[in-house]
Order: structure tokens, then C-alpha cells, then sequence
């Protein structure tokens, strides 16, 4: 099914966004035989602000040989959670997820879809999508331009946006009818420790309520991330920051954490979206990974399945979507009510409870198993 065109660059599934959900998802597509192309608008590695902690759940999802290289990678064991000057511990006798880098975990993960086939192209943002039907009602073709206005153009049978929060493969392909819609902020920081400061790694949880958030220190032997997330703006999170930890020697930048795409739309004909373009952040931790990679794995079996039957992937890809996004999002949100009002009343619940999240066996997120 492959498209013949010798006036320009054709495959099978365009990525848009080498990010850790795009690059799953090509990494899963072209192991199974589809001619794959990545656009990433920034060159490898490129910043990203976040917290840099992979929960168990979420590397559960990778593949079985992708590894993460221990230089730049460190088990957690330990949570606590600190409220009203008193400290609240949870030590787990097996890892509940890896500290990384993440700039350094996003360039493995897309090293290692080109590994598995995929082809990858850097600078170059995606600028136009042209969607065309073919004879039959099922075949769509989207004529993608990146980088430069003369490249030629790359066309493919299948479109995945992964392009994030603010990406716009869903704005320009006409998906979607704004750009964005941030539902929450967050702001970080990594501090690298001294060179004979070899403390012991573990996350440390600040809730904060009122914000509609919590704060973090994530520490690892050699270095600190932490940050602030809630639904406040950029302004009110880095005052709060500075009262809770210091005066950073930057602007910390913020970025959007969106949480309500589970009720927005996520697949029109062969153009499906995942990660952060799809809205799929935690509500309660704001943890992204975990439905990032779910969304990544359900797109990859949605196009590989219309793929062998000759159909249109978006409606696949909207049953995965329906039944484990859409139907577990009013739980997530109770749940991050009532974990929030709880914290206020008794915070000494907390770090068991947020181990148990990041193993999945919540009661709000115990029915939303991947696959």
C-alpha cells in the first residue's frame, strides 16, 4: 500500500515530535514494517522542563530492549511527603521508577526508533498539512512541509501529531480548532550537587492544594530537580517557588500541563494524536509519561491494524481512546479531589498512596491497564 509519487519524499506513518510518544510510537510502527519518518522541530538533545522521574507504571510500557544507561539514570525507592514542617516517609522494597535526564532519556528513545527503522529529521518544524482522499473513501494521504517552505514535501498514509502541549499538527491539519488549551503549569529547575554531596535519592512531595498542585525535590546523588504544577498561572508558581525553596538564578520558564484531553477530539481519519498533543497529563501528579506512552502504543496498534485490513485508523485508534482515556477520566478527577482534601486532613497517607499510583493499583486507575 505503499504511495508512489516521484515528486516527493512518501511513507508510510509521519511522526510529527520526537518526544518520548512520538518516538514510541515510531519505534513501535517501524518494527512492525511501516516506512517511518520522524519531524522534530529542535536538534537532539533539547531541553525539557519537567520533573525527570519514570514511574514504574511507565516503564513497564517500553520495550523489552530499550534500556536506560546508568550514568544518567538512578532507581528510586524512596518517597516523602512534606506538610506543615513535619516529614511523612514511604520506602518500597523494589524500585518505583528511574530519576533520568530527560534530555539525555528523549535523545536514547529517538535513537532508539531509528534504530528499529524509523527514519529521523531535526530542524524541522512542521509548517503545512495538506490532507487528500484517494479513490477509495478509506485512503487519505497528508502532504506534509517542514523545515524550509522549498523542501519538497513528505506525504505519508498516516499522521501522528506528538508535538506536545502547544504543538500545532492538530491547529494546522484542522483537527482542532485552537492551538491549545492549557489546563494547568508547571516551572523546574535541575541544581547539580556538589561533587562530595552524595545523598541518598529520593522524591519529596509538597502538596499544595489551594494551588490546585504540589511542589517537588526530586534528588539523585548528583543532581536536584524541582518544581511547582498547579492551576495557577506562571507568576503565582515561581512566587510560591521562591518561598519554598530559593531564588533561582534564572527565569524559571513554565509549561503547560494539559489534563482535559480525554473529552477533546484525538483522531480524524488517518491523523491521530498522543502524548501532550492529545491532552493526556495525570490530573492529580501531573505525571505525562505513563498516558503518553499508553496513547503511543494504541496509536501504533490502530495504524498497524488498518494497515493490514485496509481501513482508516482514527476510528481504531477512538475505541482505544474512548475506553481507556475518556472512561477513566471522572474517576482520575474524583480521585485528585478527594487525594487533595485528604492531604489537607491527613498527610501521613500520602507517599503510600502516591507509590501506589505509580504502580498503577489505585483504586482510580486500577481499571485503566493498557491493553
Amino acid at each position: 500500500m505503499s504511495i508512489i509519487s516521484p515528486l516527493h519524499q512518501n511513507y508510510d506513518v509521519i511522526v510529527v515530535g520526537a518526544g518520548p510518544a512520538g518516538a514510541l510510537c515510531a519505534a513501535l510502527t517501524a518494527k512492525a514494517g511501516l516506512k517511518t519518518l520522524i519531524l522534530e522541530k529542535r536538534s537532539l538533545p533539547r531541553q525539557k522542563i519537567c520533573g525527570g522521574f519514570i514511574s514504574k507504571r511507565s516503564l513497564a510500557l517500553l520495550p523489552a530492549d530499550f534500556s536506560t544507561p546508568p550514568q544518567w539514570s538512578e532507581p528510586i525507592n524512596e518517597i516523602a511527603v512534606c506538610m506543615r514542617n513535619k516529614i511523612y516517609s514511604y520506602i518500597s522494597g523494589e524500585a518505583l521508577g528511574l530519576m533520568v535526564k530527560r534530555e539525555s532519556f528523549d535523545q536514547q528513545l529517538a535513537a532508539y526508533a531509528v534504530e528499529c527503522g524509523a527514519e529521523l529529521i531535526e530542524d524541522s518544524p512542521v509548517i503545512d498539512i495538506r490532507e487528500t482522499a484517494g479513490e477509495a473513501d478509506y485512503i487519505y494521504h497528508y502532504m506534509v512541509k517542514a523545515g524550509l517552505p522549498e523542501q519538497v514535501p513528505f506525504i505519508g498514509r498516516f499522521l501522528v501529531g506528538a508535538d506536545g502541549a502547544n504543538g500545532t499538527t492538530a491547529y494546522i491539519a484542522g483537527l482542532r480548532g485552537t492551538k491549545t488549551i492549557n489546563t494547568g503549569w508547571g516551572i523546574s529547575e535541575i541544581i547539580n550537587k556538589d561533587p562530595g554531596d552524595n545523598g541518598r535519592a529520593i522524591l519529596k512531595f509538597y502538596p499544595l492544594p489551594l494551588l490546585g498542585g504540589m511542589a517537588w525535590s526530586f534528588e539523585t546523588s548528583h543532581w536536584v530537580n524541582r518544581g511547582l504544577g498547579g492551576l495557577v498561572s506562571p507568576k503565582t508558581l515561581r512566587n510560591k517557588y521562591t518561598k519554598l525553596f530559593h531564588q533561582s538564578e534564572s527565569v524559571l520558564k513554565a509549561w503547560p500541563i494539559p489534563f482535559m484531553g480525554p473529552y477533546r477530539k484525538a483522531a480524524k481519519n488517518n491523523l491521530v494524536l498522543i502524548g501532550d498533543a492529545a491532552g493526556l497529563a495525570e490530573p492529580f501528579s501531573g505525571e505525562g509519561l505513563y498516558n503518553s506512552f499508553s496513547s503511543a502504543c494504541y496509536a501504533a496498534s490502530a495504524i498497524i491494524e488498518a494497515d493490514d485490513t485496509g481501513s482508516i485508523a482514527g476510528p481504531i485508534y477512538n475505541r482505544y481512546f474512548l475506553s481507556h482515556f475518556r472512561s477513566g477520566f471522572l474517576p482520575s478527577i474524583a480521585g485528585t479531589f478527594i487525594l487533595h482534601g485528604r492531604s489537607l486532613i491527613s498527610p501521613s497517607f500520602l507517599p503510600k498512596t502516591i507509590a501506589t499510583l505509580m504502580d498503577n493499583k489505585l483504586w482510580f486507575n486500577r481499571s485503566c491497564k493498557l491493553f
